[in-house]
């Protein structure tokens, strides 16, 4: 399997807190690839410095293509007056290509709308983003991360703050866009009970490290527990605010 990315002896501090330390990982095309541990573990910085946000204090990453898709955390904790109507939050994913400044185009549209039915949003094209719930809004920002059609999808905590049939029906979809698509996902989460059966593997960070001992095969109580700080079941809710 060729790879998609690769992050070697990757440093990052802020000021004289040291957030990663000398993480080095490849993830291969095709994967579907769930970054998990408790806050301040390093998770959204090393995702961050992955789609070229943050840049580390020493070492490199390298993805294949530069066709990227991203959904920052929280991506739809904005003012609910927000003017604008789902086709339009989608359709501010090719302004990178085709230009801010340029209108666009019948077949730009119809891009919109082929990506809106791919994520089930079709037949709210014209509601006011505001208007949504929570899963609706990240189904809308999900497909305004693919209209520009990604080969890498990365995703920052897009289960929070929705509620868990919600949750379930965005890792479906990602699931789908992953096996039918192709598209390589990585997604940050605290939700472990949730991604197990979905993805095709783990990487368990703690303290600014990556654990390799802690994958999909092995992955147990007493590993999470002890990666966490605090007692955590498999079957549970693992997410603390």
């Amino acid at each position: 399997m060729e790879n998609a990315i690769e992050v070697s002896g990757v440093t990052f501090a802020y000021g004289e807190k040291t957030i990663l330390d000398n993480i080095s990982l490849t993830i291969g095309q095709g994967e579907f690839v769930a970054i998990i541990g408790p806050n301040g573990s390093g998770k959204s910085t090393l995702i961050n410095i992955m789609v070229g946000i943050l840049k580390p204090n020493s070492g490199s990453v390298r993805i294949a293509w530069n066709n990227i898709g991203y959904l920052p955390q929280r991506s739809f904790a904005f003012n609910q007056a927000f003017p604008a109507d789902v086709k339009e939050v989608v359709s501010m994913g090719l302004y990178a290509k085709v230009g801010l400044f340029r209108r666009l185009k019948k077949s730009d549209w119809e891009k919109v709308y082929d990506t809106l039915k791919l994520v089930d949003m079709l037949d709210y094209k014209d509601e006011l983003i505001g208007h949504l719930s929570g899963g609706q809004q990240q189904r809308v920002f999900i497909a305004k991360a693919l209209v520009s059609d990604p080969q890498i999808l990365f995703l920052d905590e897009p289960t929070v703050g929705v509620d868990a049939k919600s949750q379930q029906a965005l890792l479906d979809l990602l699931e789908k866009l992953n096996k039918e698509r192709g598209i390589t996902v990585v997604m940050v989460t605290h939700d472990v009970w949730a991604i197990t059966d979905k993805v095709s593997r783990i990487i368990c960070m703690g303290n600014g490290h990556i654990y390799p001992e802690c994958s999909l095969d092995n992955m147990d109580t007493r590993m999470l527990s002890e990666l966490y700080g605090y007692p955590v079941k498999l079957e549970s809710h693992v997410h603390r605010s």
